[in-house]
């Protein structure tokens, strides 16, 4: 408990209650994963994101810290791999849960002001 700051989510009922709501939307919808499990690897994060892109023009992902809210060398992989074609930026946002991850990388084309 002490990893986290319980402003947005006020309790362990409550967290699990949005949690379970997340990994249900998620088996909804499996193909649109995104970024935080740095055990799926490189590889498929850069496919994922790229074919998000394919489709989409600007990506959010968030958070940029593993499950124990540690940051990784994938996250600065990935950025360094998709800042040859794209936009990329991170942005602090108001909301944090995990201590210290208040950041969203964000992906988009060129294009796309």
């Amino acid at each position: 408990m002490d990893n986290y700051v319980w402003k947005n989510i006020k309790s362990l009922e409550e967290l699990e209650s949005t949690r379970m709501s997340a990994v249900r939307k998620f088996l909804s919808d499996y193909e649109n994963f995104l970024l935080m499990y740095t055990s799926l690897g490189y590889n498929f994060h850069i496919a994922s994101m790229t074919e998000m892109l394919r489709v989409c023009k600007e990506i959010r992902i968030f958070p940029i810290v593993d499950l124990d809210a540690n940051k990784t060398d994938l996250i600065k992989n990935v950025i360094d791999y998709f800042q040859r074609d794209y936009n990329v930026e991170i942005v602090k946002t108001e909301y944090e849960f995990q201590k210290g991850d208040n950041k969203l990388l964000i992906i988009r084309n060129r294009d796309v002001i």
